[in-house]
């Protein structure tokens, strides 16, 4: 049951006393697609869909009950990891701006899949990274584009991975290196890297 582990018999919240290989586990929640469509369409500005429950703001074990653009239950923050894909400039300022001040709804991740494109969506101008960077925010860059061997959105492998290196570069550029986290977005176990891969990348 949310938020417990995928896995409780490795994880160090609750794993058996000794237990070797320990790998903590969180939950990700994903805003995919956040467009100006849908900054225009929040049920309460700033909150991309979520909105204060009406009792007290304690956190809740219990999971979050989505109720026509509402969460009425809180998402435990120390097992979840809230995350958001704006496609465009107005999406990408509103999350900075409007999302980026901690609170229980704040964003902890900005994702791309820099493989899908020669370019990012939109530019990434400096007071909106430094704004998000300094609320704690971070980027993912997802590497499955990198990886996989299908012929699919991209336009092929070779393409896949000089956008993913143009991108990835943008972003590290942008943040000076800093607050950059890489993930897998794996769909299967074959698209799965270890971290040592990921260094060497």
């Amino acid at each position: 049951s949310f938020p417990t582990p995928l896995f409780p018999s490795i994880d160090p919240r609750t794993a058996p006393a000794g237990t070797e290989g320990l790998v903590l586990q969180l939950w990700k929640i994903c805003v995919t697609n956040y467009s100006e469509e849908a900054i225009k369409s929040a049920a309460v500005k700033g909150f991309h869909g979520f909105v204060r429950p009406s009792s007290s703001p304690a956190l809740s074990s219990s999971p979050p009950t989505m109720q026509s653009n509402t969460t009425s239950a809180l998402i435990p923050p120390s097992t979840t990891l809230l995350s958001a894909i704006p496609t465009s400039l107005a999406a990408f300022s509103h999350t900075c701006l409007s999302l980026s001040p901690p609170s229980l709804y704040s964003p902890t991740l900005i994702t791309f899949d820099p493989s899908l494109s020669p370019r990012l969506p939109f530019p990434l101008k400096r007071g909106l990274v430094n704004t998000m960077l300094r609320a704690g925010m971070m980027f993912e860059i997802v590497v499955r584009g990198v990886v996989r061997q299908d012929d699919g959105a991209g336009g092929g492998a070779g393409n896949r991975r000089r956008n993913w290196i143009a991108g990835a570069r943008e972003i590290v550029r942008a943040t000076g290196g800093k607050s950059v986290v890489i993930s897998s977005g794996a769909e299967k176990a074959g698209e799965m890297r270890g971290w040592e891969d990921l260094v060497n990348l």
